[in-house]
């Protein structure tokens, strides 16, 4: 519950920094440095949070092999594992896709006003690019346990994102 009050936290300030909540108007407004600057701030705190949302490590804990042999995925078999390993995956790809439409930019880069299927090929390489990421804090950083993710939760994240919150609404009323 924690860290979905996290990401809607997130969520609002990006919507408050740019206007809308709409992902075609998050790409393509023009956004001052400052609003650049301010968002990449959130970034660290927005994939934090689609790690946990993504059980993924070290936040896999409906997972934890070490303790639980493979996971609640031991009591499945042939085509129900194979579909709760796809899910897991796509749930990956679609929280990247989010990411990389709110932090990177989405489609743009450059001649994609002249060719415009260049952007799906950028789009593409960005989504692989945070997939990466993914897959590096999977191999390098041990999981935590469920009470150390609550508190890091409620005591560093939700508070951290209440005053990025605030921050920025500050910002937006004095520009």
């Amino acid at each position: 519950m924690g860290i979905i009050l996290v990401a809607i936290v997130l969520t609002t300030t990006l919507a408050t920094g740019v206007g809308s909540l709409s992902l075609v108007e998050l790409v393509t407004t023009p956004r001052p440095v400052w609003l650049w600057i301010w968002l990449w701030l959130a970034f660290p705190f927005f994939f934090i949070t689609m790690l946990a949302e993504t059980n993924r490590s070290p936040f896999d804990l409906p997972e934890t092999e070490n303790e639980l042999v493979a996971g609640f995925q031991t009591e499945y078999g042939g085509m129900k594992f194979a579909l709760f390993f796809m899910a897991e995956y796509i749930h990956m790809i679609t929280a990247s896709a989010i990411m990389v439409t709110v932090f990177f930019g989405g489609w743009q880069g450059p001649f994609v006003d002249q060719i415009p299927l260049l952007g799906v090929g950028y789009f593409v390489i960005k989504v692989i690019l945070v997939l990466f990421l993914f897959i590096w804090v999977r191999a390098s950083v041990p999981r935590v346990r469920y009470d150390q993710l609550m508190q890091f939760c409620w005591k560093v994240m939700f508070p951290l994102s209440l005053v990025y919150l605030a921050v920025t609404a500050v910002f937006v009323a004095l520009s």
